[in-house]
């Protein structure tokens, strides 16, 4: 049965072999502004390997302890018995909500929402659903220093995001999971340069994705969004805290260097707005390896020692 709209969009959490960041992320959760009017539905990925299996059996203790605390409207748990990793869990996961309601709002297990981030997302989702050029709603902004003296509560951005977000059955079913234009991406520079709005890394990650050096549900998300010139909205302040980062990461292994303002409004006037050019530069510097960044970067014994090994072994050829 598909989803009326009037009611509240259903969230889903995928979660894998952190049991400790899932308890954060779903107790965050619990204390939304309403929450007990969503409906959840939590997806946990089956082990990798042999020492997995404990983590995973307490991820899933952790969604029945929660479904038994009756936070929500009702608490859906789905386990895998092999492991599909992120992507394949997050696209298969994704397509299965949007089939049965029309649109969701989607977190990973180690992001802390704001209490009133499911507000926020529900208000965008029934505000932006039928404007043609937005492709998704973001939770999450990074630190843009211009969006201290913004006059908006929102702005519109090339990038998508993966860091707590929504969108709609019918931008999710436009998406071409294997990349079939990948060739003609690689002979159209205009095509990288359409990608690179977003970030200096994006085309560089959807190569690495499609060479299998990583495995991305979201870069050919963003790629899609890309070819149909689509937008995706952020908030002024953040909604979300990511705390996964580190070596247990699929793919975040260090924090960006400032943390955008916590967003603790409850109320939020979502616009249709243009493209601010200021903002998307800074935005695009944001995502981008910079100089200033790789110095930062090495401003540290342990980077000061790489650096100069590379010289010597430069000098050495």
């Amino acid at each position: 049965m598909t989803q009326a709209y009037h009611e509240n969009p259903p969230i889903a959490v995928f979660a894998y072999n952190r049991p400790k960041l899932l308890r954060e992320t779903l107790g965050a959760l619990c204390k939304n502004t309403g929450a007990e009017e969503f409906r959840v539905f939590i997806f946990i990925d089956g082990p990798r390997k042999a020492g997995d299996a404990e983590k995973v059996r307490e991820c899933v203790e952790i969604s029945e302890e929660l479904r038994e605390r009756k936070c929500f409207l009702s608490t859906d748990i789905s386990t895998s018995p092999a492991n599909k990793g992120l992507a394949a869990s997050v696209i298969s996961g994704v397509s299965d909500i949007m089939e049965r309601f029309g649109e969701a709002i989607v977190l990973e297990d180690d992001l802390i929402t704001e209490r009133h981030f499911l507000s926020f997302m529900k208000k965008c989702l029934d505000y932006y659903r039928d404007v043609p050029d937005i492709w998704s709603i973001s939770g999450y902004t990074p630190y843009l220093r211009r969006l201290r003296r913004y006059p908006h509560d929102i702005y519109y951005s090339y990038r998508g995001c993966s860091w707590g977000w929504g969108t709609w059955r019918d931008r999710w079913r436009l998406v071409d999971w294997e990349v079939s234009s990948y060739d003609r991406f690689l002979k159209d520079s205009r095509l990288q340069r359409r990608l690179n709005r977003g970030g200096g890394d994006m085309a560089q990650m959807l190569k690495d994705q499609m060479n299998g050096a990583i495995d991305s549900w979201a870069i050919r998300w963003c790629y899609e969004q890309s070819l149909r010139d689509m937008y995706t909205v952020y908030p002024v302040q953040t909604f979300i805290e990511n705390r996964g980062f580190g070596e247990s990461a699929t793919h975040t292994k260090k924090k960006s260097l400032r943390e955008a303002q916590r967003n603790l409004k409850e109320d939020w006037r979502p616009e249709r707005l243009k493209v601010d050019k200021g903002l998307s530069l800074e935005f695009y510097y944001s995502y981008t390896d910079t100089l200033y960044k790789k110095l930062l970067r090495n401003a540290n014994p342990e980077g000061i020692k790489k650096q100069l090994a590379k010289l010597f072994s430069k000098g050495a050829q």
